[in-house]
């Protein structure tokens, strides 16, 4: 090569860098609004960095399918042990792929050191943590619905490329309410708002998976016919009201949040299109198995002798025992509907799907006898129909 041309060379690098030095920096990784890219596989490249606490959880376990599908990068943080008989682990393991997704194990969930490194160099972080249904102690409630979301949000605050924060409640929260779910959501929902004022939150009613229906209303009905052989117990007069809607809804109205930037700071009631109350839901369940039902209604007061009776006298201890937490009998007392005046799925372009539709698969999946049964006819209900021989 000739030094006239690497002269000429140098001074075209050199002209080059003066132009680009010059124009206007427009990144996009370093722009507010977060860009997402979804037409592409799950081997393309979406533009979306996620943490997603909570993904053993039915809501978690959809958005992450959700996210991976579009080929986003997530991060799982876990707190159980990684084992192949931990079923929890393996719904978090068959949701990763190589390359772009991990689970990180964390021993303290609180531990803001911790939580900085799951979210380096990501734009997103979703918590989908709540205290179990079937849990009992206060310090759960505490730690699950306030101190971790807390911790997150302080994190989330002091991680510069985070550009939003989703935080999963509940609706009904209210600091007056008898129940310690609703009361610790809402000083959660207060936390996670003073800390993040640009946090979108969802507040679902009562949710249910079709898949795995045993940690919901659906489970609880299943226990009490299966232990009293066809009986199902309401608490009071089952007169309360519920707006069931599928975790899957829920996690895909999440994933439309990310795509709108409006939605910032912004919270939301989401709700099934459906009210019902206990006594028709649990009519509706047997009526998929073609059992005529059988209500027996408990006073609170009565339910709360069961719960706390010092011996296992009788099966009702032990349906209330394992089945019927004290703050399970305090919600199924209470109206859990969506408020009319805050906003929902119309307002994020998303139509849930009815409990109605879906309720033949959670009978299916909790109550296998149902399959030996054809559809409920409506002047025969009192003996079950086995199905016409091919």
């Amino acid at each position: 090569v000739s030094t006239q041309s690497t002269w000429d060379i140098k001074s075209q690098m050199k002209r080059l860098r003066s132009l680009i030095s010059n124009f206007p920096a427009r990144n996009l990784v370093q722009s507010e609004d977060l860009r997402i890219h979804e037409k592409s596989g799950h081997l393309s490249v979406s533009g979306v960095n996620a943490t997603i606490f909570g993904a053993s959880s039915h809501t978690g376990s959809v958005l992450c399918d959700k996210l991976n599908s579009i080929g986003s990068r997530c991060i799982i943080p876990y707190r159980s042990l990684e084992s192949q008989t931990n079923h929890k682990f393996r719904n978090i393991r068959s949701m990763m792929d190589v390359g772009y997704k991990a689970a990180i194990w964390l021993s303290d969930f609180t531990d803001e050191k911790e939580l900085m490194l799951t979210m380096r160099e990501q734009n997103v972080v979703i918590c989908c943590i709540g205290n179990k249904f079937y849990c009992t102690r206060d310090d759960e409630f505490e730690e699950s619905n306030i101190l971790i979301p807390r911790a997150i949000a302080k994190s989330v605050k002091q991680s510069p490329s985070v550009k939003r924060f989703i935080y999963i409640s509940a609706a009904g929260a209210d600091p007056n309410s008898p129940s310690v779910t609703l009361r610790t959501k809402w000083y959660g929902e207060q936390e996670v708002k003073d800390i993040c004022p640009d946090v979108t939150i969802l507040r679902p009613t009562i949710m249910y998976n079709p898949n795995c229906p045993h940690e919901s209303f659906v489970g609880r009905w299943t226990s009490a016919i299966r232990i009293l052989e066809g009986y199902g117990v309401l608490v009071g007069k089952g007169m309360g009201k519920i707006q069931p809607v599928c975790s899957g809804d829920v996690a895909l109205a999440a994933f439309n949040c990310l795509k709108m930037p409006e939605t910032k700071g912004q919270t939301y009631d989401l709700g099934g299109p459906v009210i019902y109350t206990y006594r028709e839901a649990y009519e509706l369940l047997f009526n998929i198995c073609n059992v005529r039902p059988y209500m027996m209604t408990i006073p609170m007061h009565k339910a709360f002798e069961y719960y706390n009776s010092p011996a296992y006298t009788s099966l009702l201890k032990i349906l209330f025992y394992e089945y019927c937490t004290p703050d399970q009998i305090v919600l199924e007392t209470m109206d859990r509907v969506c408020n009319p005046k805050m906003k929902g799925f119309a307002d994020l372009f998303y139509k849930p799907v009815s409990f109605a539709q879906l309720a033949q698969e959670c009978v299916r999946e909790v109550f296998m006898t149902c399959l030996l049964y054809t559809s409920p006819s409506p002047r025969d209900l009192s003996t079950p129909r086995m199905p016409s021989s091919a």
